[in-house]
């Protein structure tokens, strides 16, 4: 090392201020003395996802300074998964696919939560289906579901604007178990279908409707679906065979 250089450390905290007392107290030199640079700020990120942490370099004033304990902690980290074994083998070959995993893995990758990639494949030609789980998955859906609404747009509209397909996301069970409820806010609409050819549903928001119209489009793939808007922005569903033949 040349003469009059400093050494160079890395500290890493949650906070600025956690940082800064490891340095104070992992160096027996005043912290006033000492070249200190901040190299990233701290974020809570989004959804709790992409969180930062702070990150100062200390130049110390020359090799001989002692540091009291090991400046950076090294993480192990476990091998990249093999993507062809995580997806069906309709989609192996599927660049599109490959795509999204590898950069939806890397993303939740970087962060210490329990959260993966169960499943993912084209529920049909416009729509991708992934399916989260995890111990820490549960984050993702938050209170009455605000987070998993959230998370929602924000992948939806990255593979929409990148790849132009739509998104069904799954996390644990909460998409499937909002399904069984909207199945049975459907019954007796279905069942008015079938006897009287017309029927309009109870009112619905959200991902409520969204999931409704597509079990009604499976359903009756012929028939025409009308939407009209009543209070607090909420939705019916209406199918009438009479419009049909008007």
């Amino acid at each position: 090392m040349k003469q009059g250089q400093k050494v160079k450390n890395i500290f890493k905290a949650d906070t600025l201020d956690e940082a800064y007392r490891k340095v104070s107290q992992s160096i027996d030199t005043p912290i006033a003395q000492l070249d200190i640079e901040v190299i990233q700020t701290p974020s809570e990120g989004i959804l709790g996802l992409m969180k930062k942490e702070a990150i100062v370099e200390v130049k110390l004033p020359n090799k001989d300074t002692k540091i009291s304990q090991p400046l950076v902690e090294k993480k192990t980290t476990n091998a990249a998964p093999d993507i062809e074994n995580k997806l069906e083998d309709t989609n192996i070959n599927d660049e599109v696919i490959k795509d999204i995993y590898q950069k939806l893995d890397g993303l939740l990758s970087v962060y210490c939560l329990d959260i993966k990639i169960d499943k993912l494949h084209k529920k049909n030609e416009n729509t991708i289906y992934i399916k989260l789980i995890g111990e820490d998955a549960k984050i993702l859906i938050g209170t009455k579901g605000y987070r998993y609404d959230a998370m929602s747009v924000l992948l939806h509209s990255w593979i929409k604007r990148r790849y132009n397909k739509e998104l069904q996301l799954e996390v644990l069970e909460y998409l499937e178990n909002k399904k069984q409820k909207v199945k049975l806010l459907l019954e007796k609409f279905m069942e008015d279908i079938e006897q009287f050819g017309t029927a309009t549903s109870v009112e619905m928001s959200g991902q409520y409707l969204r999931i409704a119209i597509d079990l009604i489009q499976t359903a009756y793939p012929d028939k025409r679906i009308i939407l009209k808007e009543t209070r607090m922005r909420r939705k019916t569903i209406t199918i009438d065979d009479r419009l049909d033949e008007l």
